[in-house]
């Protein structure tokens, strides 16, 4: 968690009490039978920048509203659950990282809340996933014969403001125990809120996160599990820890590991041969960005990352192929193929927003407007390099909102071009054919009965 809203964590917290409600109920059933999912469950939240900046004078810094907040957000949840007043307080501890809240949730859970303090230990989430990882693989739960405990040991991760129901966790726990080679799954991830911004994650969720996950884990294996819902193996995060606990060094390193530490994590997994499953039926619910300053800086995370994991599996494609056999030779060339293509989209979609222009201002010389497009693309580029987060993110807007009005008079241009040339234009083709696949690509992919 970081500074999710009071609704976000609500959710979560909720979905958390659930799946202990069923872990309760599991493990009172005498049905021998029904008891194929009992499990115990602990659950552990990791709050970066938790405190408020203390003054010299002050032994200990207070907490920020955020934790506040998730305080009240545990009362109200349980008072939900259980239909009364719930009145269990919380346990306060210091520790070396900052402090620790312990709940006894209304099932017997326990619920422990670590407090980090950006002063004593590093921030963001894939250190607070090392910190997990480590404290439950090779502390708590270490034995004797520490391989064959993590074995039995599945660590789900969530994001702050994720909805799940039990069912979803129980079918990525039965993916997993069908071979000890699966050392992760990942469920389908429904973005929620309302807007623009919105609709156009909800298709490119569909398309991602759905589509090419699919495609993935039928023609070999899944490359990410997102890391707002995903379940691993123990004993397969303890091969790669001490390797995803280092420090990045470089540029490079900077933009795979910290970037997008999801898809770090499943790359060092793939290369040590595990396989990544997509389990379909495991729906889960998550709050995407509305506004496009936060939209703009989450896709500035992960497309490089994306872009600098995929490289690493390509270049190391021997060692990966030799290693995994879940990985082909030739789901290598499929992958090389889309790494090429995304390597050319912003070419591409560079000269198809001149063409649209060309098409629609045909009084204009093609040479002017092709040189009208690449002055601010150009200026953007050099801004990315020397100037300021908040002035790239203020001039990716500016450019969003006058290439989003040019496109629009671009898309009457389009039609007028094909109204003129008429049925057997390349443009009319285009159209004709883009509607119907649109449309069936949107009713395919609402049915909720779809699964892997």
């Amino acid at each position: 968690m970081w500074h999710e809203e009071d609704y976000e964590m609500l959710q979560l917290i909720k979905s958390i009490m659930s799946l202990g409600k069923r872990h309760s109920e599991n493990k009172d059933n005498t049905d021998e039978t029904k008891n194929a999912d009992i499990f115990t469950l602990q659950a552990n939240i990791f709050f970066d920048e938790a405190f408020i900046e203390k003054d010299d004078a002050e032994e200990h810094p207070n907490i920020n509203h955020y934790v506040e907040t998730f305080i009240k957000m545990v009362k109200k949840a349980a008072e939900e659950l259980i239909g009364e007043n719930y009145n269990e307080d919380y346990v306060k501890k210091l520790t070396p990282y900052g402090s620790r809240l312990e709940w006894t949730l209304p099932c017997k859970n326990k619920l422990h809340v670590h407090l980090k303090d950006t002063n004593k230990i590093r921030y963001k989430k894939r250190w607070s996933q090392v910190m997990y990882m480590r404290y439950i693989l090779k502390y708590q739960y270490k034995q004797p014969h520490s391989k064959f405990a993590a074995e039995n040991i599945y660590i789900l991760a969530l994001d702050g403001d994720v909805k799940f129901e039990p069912e979803a966790v129980l079918s990525l726990m039965q993916r997993l125990k069908k071979s000890k080679t699966i050392g992760a799954a990942c469920g389908r991830i429904h973005p929620k809120r309302a807007g623009p911004m919105v609709w156009y994650q909800q298709f490119e969720y569909a398309i991602s996160h759905w589509l090419q996950k699919v495609t993935e884990h039928v023609t070999g294996c899944v490359l990410c599990t997102p890391g707002c819902f995903s379940l691993f193996r123990g004993s397969s995060i303890l091969k790669v820890l001490d390797t995803y606990s280092e420090v990045a060094t470089k540029p490079r390193h900077y933009l795979q590991y910290d970037q997008g530490e999801d898809r770090w994590l499943c790359t060092l997994l793939l290369k040590n041969g595990m396989k990544i499953e997509y389990t379909a039926e495991s729906d889960a619910y998550t709050f995407v960005p509305e506004g496009f300053y936060k939209f703009y800086n989450q896709r500035r995370r992960w497309t490089p990352s994306t872009i600098a994991n995929i490289l690493d599996l390509l270049i190391s494609w021997k060692e990966i192929t030799e290693e995994n056999n879940n990985i082909s030779v030739l789901y290598i060339c499929y992958h090389l193929c889309l790494f090429v293509s995304t390597l050319l989209t912003p070419g591409t979609i560079f000269m198809l927003i001149v063409g649209a222009i060309i098409v629609s201002f045909q009084w204009i010389h093609s040479l002017i407007i092709l040189i009208l497009n690449i002055i601010p693309v150009s200026a953007f580029m050099l801004m990315c390099v020397y100037a300021s987060t908040q002035k790239q993110l203020q001039f990716a807007a500016i450019l969003s909102c006058i290439y989003g009005i040019i496109m629009l008079i671009g898309l009457i241009g389009v039609v007028r071009d094909a109204v003129d040339i008429g049925f057997c234009s390349i443009t009319t083709i285009f159209i004709i054919y883009l509607k119907p696949v649109f449309s069936l690509f949107q009713l395919f992919f609402t049915q909720r009965n779809f699964s892997v």
